[in-house]
């Protein structure tokens, strides 16, 4: 017996949502990280010929509190496609105002206490360590010297290597200074001179015997061995270094034991004195968010070097208003 089959119609009714695809690109957005929020918005910029991108800044000022500071006036931007991608938050006043842990000016005292204040900072350096090249250029920039001796003192600054060594030469700095600066030699011994009183001690130095001494002028003159100690480090370095106690003490007419106290006073100093000030990698840490306080309370928004609004070109509009 053969079965039967038949293909009945069968109405239902059922519920769904759809998404206007409006609303599904700013559900998309707003998934999105501030890294790839930014990326999207570059993309965007790139692909569509219509869009343009608004150079604004988050206005901190008492008269732009009660206005969205990422809607530019009327006036002065006609268009009305101007397309929001950020807004700003009143907060409540904290307890007491606490310092970013880390934050720091990238660098080190070239820039005005006013700029590394200022809240309108798109990008803090985060770190705990500082080189020694920043560290060098910043004590050159408050030593008072004239504009000339302060570039010669640069000069030097980049030529001291990773160790703290000096080396460039000083015609080697000659050359460098032109045309800027006529520099003698006289003028480029002058400016070692003062790079070696830098921190830490030892640093200029073009030798290692010179830069032990340096260290050495630091100690009190009544350290046992001190006397005994600078006489072994400038006639006799190499040797030590290769452990010839015993052909030190016959050169100097000593007992090997006469030169404990100086080799032990020796080995107290630091051979690569800019080793002592640790080298790092640059890290940039773009901000969501900008705090400020203004009079008596707090003021959040978020940063509009993030995510940038995006208006229509005004000519691409006038465009398509003609198209129409």
């Amino acid at each position: 017996m053969s079965k039967g089959y038949s293909m009945d119609q069968v109405l239902s009714l059922k519920q769904t949502t759809m998404l206007a695809p409006q609303l599904q690109q700013g559900v998309h957005l707003l998934n999105l990280s501030s890294i790839d929020l930014q990326t999207e918005v570059d993309t965007a910029l790139e692909t569509n010929p219509f869009l343009e991108k608004l150079e604004l800044d988050a206005d901190f000022s008492a008269d732009s509190l009660g206005a969205d500071p990422r809607i530019p006036d009327t006036k002065k931007a006609p268009h009305p496609h101007q397309s929001a991608a950020t807004s700003f938050i009143h907060g409540a006043a904290p307890a007491a105002s606490q310092p970013i842990p880390g934050q720091v000016n990238s660098t080190a005292g070239r820039r005005s206490s006013s700029q590394g204040d200022s809240a309108m900072e798109s990008a803090f350096q985060i770190s705990t360590e500082m080189t020694l090249h920043t560290y060098l250029h910043q004590q050159a920039q408050s030593t008072p010297l004239s504009d000339k001796q302060h570039h010669i003192l640069e000069l030097l600054v980049d030529s001291v290597n990773d160790n703290g060594y000096l080396r460039a030469r000083s015609t080697d700095i000659v050359e460098l200074a032109m045309p800027e600066y006529v520099v003698k030699k006289a003028e480029v011994f002058e400016m070692i001179s003062v790079l070696q009183d830098f921190e830490p001690v030892g640093v200029g130095a073009r030798s290692a015997s010179e830069c032990l001494l340096m260290q050495l002028r630091e100690k009190a003159d009544n350290i046992p061995g001190l006397s005994l100690a600078r006489q072994i480090i400038k006639d006799y370095l190499p040797m030590l270094a290769k452990q010839k106690i015993a052909d030190i003490a016959a050169a100097l007419g000593l007992d090997e034991s006469a030169l404990a106290t100086p080799i032990a006073l020796i080995k107290t100093l630091n051979p690569f004195p800019g080793a002592s000030i640790a080298s790092r990698v640059e890290t940039y840490v773009t901000p969501d968010l900008i705090l400020k306080k203004l009079s008596d309370r707090w003021v959040v928004r978020l940063n509009p070097n993030v995510a940038p609004a995006i208006s229509i070109h005004n000519e691409s509009d006038a465009l398509l208003k003609l198209a129409r």
